[in-house]
């Protein structure tokens, strides 16, 4: 009898896998993972160094700075320029020096002629300038021009602040005719946020900024994580990195569409702020300002000043595009025809140099920076040449045509385009 064997089984029992084992497999792989990824953030790393160094060579950018060195907190104004300085600083053009006298007004390097004229200039961050050097600004310009014209010496004193408005402009009038003799007052507006919508004068005392610190959020949604960790890197950056700022102006219609911007939707330019009473708050305070100089037998200029969008085409399709603007919402023109039509309605002379600089800019002149939006050299000397012709004039009238307190207003308002 004959006995078959068995055919082996295909199937091999596999001896188990002990704990150890698996562990050490995943231990292998974190690190085969924790390598590559070291490897990936170094590359980067040198990648983002690499960079940094082009850009500050090739293209500086605008850096955020906190300059306590030239700006103070104060009460009633929130904040104002420190007295006797003598700095400089780059806002993303060029570096230029910064010099205050003991009012804490930006002067030049060589000292002013004070046996002539006095012009008080009173206005925000495009007529104290730092942008450029002092020699270079419209304020510098115009002392010599219209030196030139009157055929006397003339002082152009720069009483602007960074960041103020009307409400501000108004307290330094005040304050700047009651110390000192002026012969006239230039009085600035920034059409992009000098039309204020507020009938309030007081500004909380403002301390310098604070930097920010990434921290563990505090919950784990959008707002939580952006507040903690994504605001923080970018307050870093923005003060320290100038590719992170190309970056970001690369990406600026992105990210103003998806919300990650600093810029500020102008409200002015929408066709349904027509009916707003922030046009007559504005005014208000202009005809506020122009009283109190008027009082002190001194004659007052309001300037205009349009923002790059308002005379750029290109540029203001390109911020259309982030803010997803429908053209039909937006009237460019709106600011300056409102406001200048309740100034010219209360009897106040007013420059506006809109469509000249427009004129200029098609003709390829570059009238603002290119990373900082405000004046370029040749936009200074625009505005000091449109503000010449309404200013001279004005001076060699001079306080004959500006009644002393309890006087009739002057009959006379210049508007000019």
């Amino acid at each position: 009898m004959s006995h078959e064997h068995p055919e082996p089984s295909d199937q091999s029992t596999a001896a188990p896998v002990s704990i150890a084992t698996r562990v050490r497999r995943v231990a292998r792989g974190l690190l085969a993972a924790g390598v590559a990824a070291g490897l990936a953030l170094g590359a980067l790393l040198v990648a983002f160094l690499l960079g940094e160094a082009l850009v500050r060579v090739v293209a500086p950018q605008q850096l955020i700075s906190v300059r306590p060195d030239i700006w103070m907190p104060e009460d009633s104004v929130g904040w104002s320029n420190r007295s006797l300085v003598q700095t400089t600083i780059n806002t993303g053009e060029r570096t230029a020096t910064v010099l205050t006298d003991a009012e804490g007004f930006r002067i030049g390097p060589t000292p002013r002629d004070t046996t002539g004229r006095q012009v008080l200039l009173v206005g925000d961050s495009f007529a104290q300038a730092l942008q450029v050097d002092y020699d270079d600004s419209f304020a510098a310009l115009l002392e010599r021009s219209v030196a030139r014209e009157l055929g006397a010496p003339v002082a152009m004193r720069n009483a602007a602040v960074d960041g103020w408005d009307p409400p501000q402009y108004l307290w330094r009038v005040r304050r700047a005719l009651a110390t000192r003799r002026y012969d006239a007052l230039l009085v600035t507006i920034y059409l992009g946020n000098d039309v204020v919508a507020s009938t309030n004068e007081y500004r909380r005392r403002r301390e310098p900024m604070r930097d920010m610190h990434v921290r563990w959020p505090r919950r784990f949604d959008r707002s939580g994580i952006t507040e903690a960790v994504l605001y923080p890197l970018n307050d870093q950056l923005k003060r320290h990195s100038h590719l992170f700022v190309l970056l970001k102006q690369s990406l600026d219609v992105l990210l103003m569409r998806l919300g990650f911007t600093a810029t500020d939707f102008p409200d002015e330019i929408l066709r349904s702020e027509a009916s707003s009473a922030r046009w007559d708050i504005t005014a208000n305070f202009c005809e506020r300002i122009a009283d109190v100089a008027r009082r002190h037998g001194v004659p007052t200029l309001f300037a205009m000043i349009a923002s790059s969008y308002q005379v750029d085409s290109m540029e203001f399709r390109q911020f259309a595009r982030g803010f997803n603007l429908n053209p039909e919402r937006v009237d460019l023109e709106q600011p300056n025809r409102l406001l200048g039509e309740r100034l010219a309605a209360r009897h106040l002379n007013v420059v506006d140099p809109l469509e000249r600089f427009r004129t200029l800019a098609r003709q390829g002149q570059q009238l603002y920076g290119r990373r900082d939006r405000h004046f370029s050299p040749a936009g200074h000397v625009a505005f000091a040449a449109a503000v010449e012709g309404a200013l001279v004039p004005l001076m060699r009238i001079g306080s004959r045509a500006a009644p002393r307190a309890g006087g009739n207003r002057a009959a006379g308002t210049a508007v000019f385009r």
